[in-house]
């Protein structure tokens, strides 16, 4: 794995996670299953373009559907387990440590996927 694949791999999840995630998914994908697949589809459209990085477009693809289905999984997980104490959730310590476990667990599947010997 180069520095310029790692470079793709934070970049396209900074874009396909973050900035082509919208408010409606990042609330629902918890509990409603569209919203979940939509985001897990958006993301690992993502990840074939990291992956072409490292492999041919045949491998990439099925690293980047292995990688959406963790991805996916791991929201469900995460989101669905999260119970605010408060009616801000944004202003609980919680909240953001999850954010912050969630998107280290992302980063170190992507990298341990981009790491397979295909």
């Amino acid at each position: 794995m180069t520095t310029v694949s790692v470079a793709v791999l934070i970049t396209q999840h900074f874009v396909f996670d973050w900035i082509l995630q919208p408010r409606w998914i990042a609330v629902n994908k918890s509990h409603n299953l569209f919203a979940l697949l939509f985001h897990a589809f958006i993301v690992t459209f993502g990840f074939i373009i990291a992956s072409m990085c490292v492999y041919n477009i045949n491998q990439a693809v099925i690293v980047a559907v292995v990688y959406g289905m963790l991805h996916g999984g791991q929201d469900h997980i995460v989101w669905s387990t999260f119970k605010p104490k408060t009616e801000n959730p944004y202003d609980e310590k919680q909240f953001w440590n999850r954010i912050a476990i969630d998107q280290l667990i992302h980063l170190l599947v992507g990298i341990g996927l981009l790491n397979l010997n295909l």
